[in-house]
């Protein structure tokens, strides 16, 4: 079974990406629920197809004082998933997603796997990710409703090693 919550520092800054406003990650879910800037981008689904996303904190594996909150089309693939790892992170591609130890297929839908409290991980050859699905919510932050980061520490992460 996963783990039940992520070891990330509490105490550790970060910035939310729609306002600017620097807090702990520890307020950080609560501030992304409220902030008024979030509010006035956030749009209402069109169609149940592309309704939902996803609220993911991610953080680098060992790293506790590193992470990103980011929203996550529940209509996307595992596929388109695993290639915005890879450009946002600067990671090598081959890696995989694991939920509990079993890998996960490049063709799944994130809606059919991701619930609520589950935790994720990405591996490559070179770097990991874990993730903790934070929520899901009706609607979206982004007009394209792509994946989004919506905040993340103010430590930059160590990139992989070629």
């Amino acid at each position: 079974m996963s783990e039940s919550r992520l070891q990330i520092a509490a105490d550790s800054l970060g910035r939310c990406h729609f306002c600017g406003l620097v807090r702990p990650e520890s307020g950080m879910v609560r501030h992304l629920q409220a902030c008024a800037s979030r509010r006035r981008h956030f749009h209402l689904p069109s169609t149940p197809a592309t309704a939902a996303s996803f609220h993911l904190i991610v953080t680098p594996c060992g790293s506790p004082r590193i992470w990103q909150h980011v929203e996550v089309p529940a209509h996307q693939s595992i596929a388109a998933f695993s290639d915005w790892l890879i450009q946002q992170w600067q990671l090598l591609p081959g890696g995989q997603l694991h939920i509990d130890k079993e890998q996960v297929h490049e063709q799944d839908i994130i809606e059919k796997l991701f619930v609520p409290g589950l935790i994720v991980r990405y591996e490559s050859p070179s770097f990991c990710l874990d993730m903790q699905i934070i929520s899901w919510y009706d609607g979206h932050s982004e007009s394209e409703h792509t994946f989004l980061l919506m905040a993340q520490s103010l430590e930059a992460p160590n990139k992989p090693t070629v």
